[in-house]
């Protein structure tokens, strides 16, 4: 199948996989059915997401930080092969870890911020919600979160500032 038809039917099935609804074979399953191709064998998105998998040790740097005076949260829309992927960076930086895969909500419902700051034991004008997409942010926002776009560290650190984060 060509990269064009492939990455047209992903996103029919991908929120299902991410609520952790179907399973990687049902996923694939589901694809191939809508463009009558053969099912791959074995787990290819997992292989493929530890290939791709790159670990921002200066973001991890700044939850270690900012650990030391805040509850840290780690909220994740991912599958259940990359929240594995996770335990391998440092997941003792957070004490809330949230995948999407495992509780059948993904950003932006509110329904995943609401559990987040439910098990953080913080009100939502207490929290800062990070994201690279606009989208997630203002999800956070609609349940009374602050919220940062991720651009790059610099740039966050300085968003955090402004917003009275202690770092």
């Amino acid at each position: 199948m060509s990269e064009e038809l492939l990455s047209q039917e992903i996103p029919k099935f991908k929120p299902d996989f991410q609520r952790g609804k179907i399973s990687e074979e049902q996923f694939w399953e589901s694809i191939c059915s809508e463009l009558n191709c053969q099912t791959p064998e074995g787990a290819l998105w997992e292989s493929a997401f530890r290939e791709a998998l790159s670990h921002r040790k200066e973001v991890y740097h700044l939850a270690y930080q900012l650990g030391k005076s805040y509850k840290v949260g780690f909220l994740s829309n991912t599958e259940v092969a990359a929240a594995k992927q996770f335990n391998k960076f440092h997941p003792e930086y957070f004490d809330v870890k949230i995948f999407s895969c495992y509780e059948n909500s993904i950003k932006p419902e509110s329904q995943i911020y609401e559990l987040c700051l439910e098990q953080l034991q913080i009100k939502p004008n207490q929290a800062v919600f990070i994201d690279d997409k606009v989208e997630n942010i203002a999800g956070a926002k609609n349940v009374g979160m602050h919220g940062i776009v991720y651009g790059h560290l610099t740039q966050l650190v300085t968003e955090l500032k402004s917003l009275g984060v202690d770092i």
